[in-house]
């Protein structure tokens, strides 16, 4: 299996193979994965709970078809070679006819308007594997991908999780302390919370509190803003385990299928935005979309917020419908549309 980053890296492509991986080697099967050699995981070789992993210094194509030149000579003793978006399928593109049992997942996008050599490089891919699993409907309308099936990543499922998230703590109290999963980039939308917290503050007479689970380049942009304008806003930085951030919180804002499908089966109510149509549809074209909240600008999530706030009732049938939806949508689950796609 070929991933750009993996564990004990964080983000959500990391999150999917490594769930994936654990599944597989829990299944007894043999797992290599080929993956970036990164500051965090330093080390070319190692293995971690019976998962092979091979890290590689990938620096411009040339350069990453030299380091895997060896390890791709055997390619013909793998049965099955799994890319993780089509980065790494170009990773191994010299070497594909030593073992033609390839397959991809497709995750995410680029940037929008996604440039059109994208869409031509995803879909020779696409060409040169035998079967797909798309991370979201959207990717068939903005790729041109045919997906051979489509996941939106899952939870996981124990008693320990389940006890917590069976217990709603929806109430006013709850509903002032929010929380935002994700990067501190533009494409997470974190501009558009920090804003809807100072309307919130200025217009609604509502101080809340926000805890940001993240980091990224506007951070120091974030922290002038929220204390030029007295917010109460607390940076907590990558946080692994969200369990006590999830606790206090009764919104989560975020964007990314991962982080809102945790939510849910959290028993939280979940605010996305988007800045441009394709993440407007990245959104609306879930099947959960119908259990989240779903805005389009600052005010928008302001005037979600106040209402939530005043009104709490109404949308606690909301929560319920989506903590059962998530409870459906496990990485067991995910793991066999997997198995069913290399019809292991």
């Amino acid at each position: 299996m070929l991933t750009e980053r993996f564990f004990p890296e964080i983000g959500g492509v990391e999150k999917h193979s490594l769930e994936i991986s654990k599944r597989i080697v829990r299944d007894g099967h043999k797992l290599t994965i080929i993956t970036r050699k990164t500051p965090k995981s330093a080390n070319k070789y190692e293995k971690i709970d019976g998962i092979n992993i091979v890290r590689i210094a990938a620096n411009g194509y040339l350069p990453t078809w030299l380091n895997l030149s060896k390890f791709c000579m055997n390619f013909s003793r793998y049965d099955i070679i799994h890319c993780h978006d089509f980065v790494t399928f170009y990773w191994i593109f010299p070497f594909i006819f030593f073992n033609r049992n390839l397959y991809i997942t497709f995750h995410g996008f680029e940037r929008y308007p996604i440039p059109k050599i994208y869409i031509i490089l995803r879909k020779i891919a696409e060409i040169f594997t035998k079967r797909n699993i798309c991370v979201g409907r959207f990717i068939s309308s903005y790729y041109k991908t045919k997906p051979n099936y489509i996941t939106y990543g899952g939870i996981d499922l124990n008693e320990k999780e389940n006890l917590i998230t069976t217990k709603s703590n929806f109430n006013t109290q709850n509903l002032k302390k929010l929380l935002f999963i994700g990067r501190l980039e533009k494409d997470t939308g974190i501009l558009y919370y920090i804003e809807a917290l100072k309307i919130l503050k200025f217009e609604y007479r509502l101080n809340l509190e926000l805890d940001i689970c993240g980091e990224g380049r506007l951070e120091n942009m974030i922290r002038s803003y929220s204390k030029k304008n007295n917010l109460t806003v607390n940076f907590n930085g990558f946080i692994s385990n969200l369990g006590k951030f999830f606790e206090k919180s009764g919104i989560i804002f975020s964007s990314s299928y991962l982080s809102i499908i945790e939510s849910l089966y959290r028993k939280k109510l979940v605010i996305s935005v988007y800045h441009n149509k394709l993440k407007e549809d990245y959104l609306k074209l879930s099947p959960f979309s119908k259990y989240i909240i779903v805005c389009k600008n600052s005010i928008e999530i302001a005037e979600s917020i106040f209402n939530i706030i005043n009104n709490n009732i109404i949308y606690e049938e909301k929560i319920e419908q989506g903590y059962l939806f998530a409870k459906q949508h496990t990485w067991n689950d995910v793991y066999k549309l997997y198995k069913e796609l290399w019809k292991l």
